[in-house]
């Protein structure tokens, strides 16, 4: 396909392209910059304007008092003419425009624009009017003495002008400042359209910027991939530039053709590989029946010896039993000696126990008859001494006074026999211990039963022990033979071993002669391969 027209856009680098959008950007806001300075020197410009305004005001303020002051003899006339003069050419500066002072009493001016709207020029006109009649009213009322007919009058009546004056003076103001006001409202209004039309500018220079690179860029990506999945039956791209994105499309249309050049030199060397690849097949044939055979007889080899391992691990379990059996049989004979002894230390400590039962049983049983006929005998006696107590208590009642005496004795006896019953009552709770005493030496004499039964059992786990030990030496015994078997399957298995291994080495001699056949072959596949090599070396993986 002919490539159409270029325009001299496209031909500039995308570095370049892409530098013209912050200089767009660059370029509109220095213009809106400018525009933006521009308008704060004219706002600057009526911040003037208002203010020298109120410097009328207050010139109209001077100008009154220093009148005053010269009525009092206490300036001069050319102090009252400085502040006239200034005042009336500020006034005609703003009305008509022309040169103003910039501070009083310096010769310094500037120049003041006339009035922006035939309003605010009437309003000053029609101030000015009043204060050429307040100055002739003011002028008279100087040379007028202040105690002469008509003064009064002409004192209000200037009072009344400058009062009106005044008053124009603040509309005057206002009418400015709603005059600066309506300019900022306009500028705005006039910014922001300016920086909405510089953002839709800026959007479609950059929108097109970017679809002037992103457009090629997306048709080599959709070539690219047909490419991938095989198709190299497409048309080439539209070069329509000469920048970088340009010479990419030139390139990968160059990449496309020499694709389909070496698309075709691959498929007749493919030819030429498949012939190759026939004499590779039968050669490959010959070696795959010894192959069988190799495999066949490494199976043999391989079950052979897997039966050798198992042999092996047999013999060495059956070891590793023998070791076990016979530590077995010594922990057996060393248990059944500690067993007997132990029988022997537990009927000794049986027999020794009942002994001491026995003994204690007896010696228990006689205290407890002595303390009970004790018990018997302090009991009467306390029985009696509370009688004769009581009778002595009688007595000692019946003599009157002098049995006072003896009937404090008898209480003292009563008392003593009271406390020899109680001693009785504690002795009752000692003879009930006792008899837990016995209690606990019968359970005593049960427990040496129970010892006697543990020695009877010690002396069944002896036998026990010693069965033990006759049947693990008896399969010791039946371990040792097996060993021995396992011993000849394994002479055995490297017979087989050897057989296996002659029929290896025939097997690997007729590989030797498919071997042979296979690197001519291969040799024709090399030269092959080179050609392929040629055809593809003059593209870089």
């Amino acid at each position: 396909m002919s490539p159409t027209p270029r325009n001299p856009w496209s031909d500039l680098n995308v570095g370049i392209k892409l530098t013209f959008i912050p200089l767009f950007f660059i370029l509109i806001l220095a213009g809106v910059l400018y525009s933006t300075i521009s308008t704060s020197r004219d706002q600057q410009g009526n911040i003037e304007i208002v203010e020298k305004v109120g410097r009328q005001r207050m010139l109209q303020q001077q100008h009154f008092a220093t009148a005053l002051l010269i009525i009092q003899n206490k300036t001069t006339r050319e102090r009252l003419d400085y502040i006239r003069k200034a005042w009336l050419d500020g006034q005609k500066a703003l009305t008509y425009g022309g040169p103003i002072l910039v501070r009083l009493n310096y010769p310094e001016t500037m120049d003041m624009p006339a009035a922006p709207s035939e309003y605010l020029r009437g309003l000053l006109q029609s101030q000015t009017q009043l204060i050429n009649d307040s100055v002739q009213d003011i002028d008279r009322l100087i040379t007028t003495a202040p105690d002469a007919a008509g003064y009064d009058e002409l004192l209000n009546n200037l009072l009344a002008k400058e009062a009106e004056i005044q008053d124009l003076g603040i509309e005057i103001a206002r009418g400015f400042t709603r005059h600066m006001e309506d300019q900022v409202e306009e500028l705005i209004k006039t910014q922001s359209g300016v920086a909405a039309v510089a953002a839709l500018l800026s959007f479609l220079f950059s929108w097109f910027i970017a679809r002037s690179i992103s457009q090629p860029l997306q048709s080599v990506v959709e070539s690219a991939n047909s490419i991938a999945t095989g198709n190299l039956r497409i048309s080439k791209l539209e070069v329509n530039s000469s920048d970088e994105i340009g010479r990419l499309g030139a390139s990968f249309n160059n990449m496309l053709d020499n694709l389909k050049e070496l698309s075709g030199q691959i498929l007749n060397v493919t030819g030429n590989i498949n012939s190759a690849a026939a004499e590779i097949l039968a050669s490959t044939q010959q070696q795959a029946s010894s192959t069988k055979e190799q495999a066949a007889t490494v199976h043999e080899i391989s079950a052979t010896m897997q039966e050798i391992s198992q042999s092996g691990n047999e013999i060495t379990d059956k070891a590793k039993q023998v070791a076990a059996t016979a530590e077995a049989t010594s922990a057996a004979g060393e248990s059944g000696i500690n067993a007997v002894k132990t029988t022997s230390r537990l009927m000794e400590g049986i027999r020794q126990q009942v002994e001491d039962v026995a003994t204690r049983i007896v010696a228990l049983s006689e205290r407890t008859q002595a303390i009970g006929e004790i018990v018997s005998t302090v009991n009467e006696i306390a029985e009696q001494s509370n009688l004769l107590a009581l009778n002595a208590s009688i007595e000692a009642a019946s003599a009157g006074e002098q049995g006072n005496r003896f009937a404090v004795v008898a209480g003292e006896m009563r008392n003593l026999a009271q406390r020899a019953k109680e001693s009785t009552v504690q002795v009752g709770s000692i003879l009930g211990e006792i008899q837990r005493g016995i209690n606990s030496t019968v359970m005593m004499t049960e427990e040496a039963v129970k010892r006697s039964d543990s020695g009877k059992q010690q002396a069944e786990i002896t036998e026990q022990t010693i069965h033990q030990m006759t049947r693990t030496t008896v399969e010791s015994v039946h371990a040792f033979q097996q060993i021995i078997a396992s011993t000849s399957q394994q002479q055995i298995g490297f017979d087989q071993v050897t057989q296996g291994m002659r029929d290896i080495r025939q097997a690997t001699e007729q590989t030797a002669i498919g071997t042979s056949q296979l690197e001519k072959a291969l040799a024709n596949l090399n030269e092959l391969s080179l050609q392929l090599r040629t055809a593809v070396s003059r593209y870089q993986v």
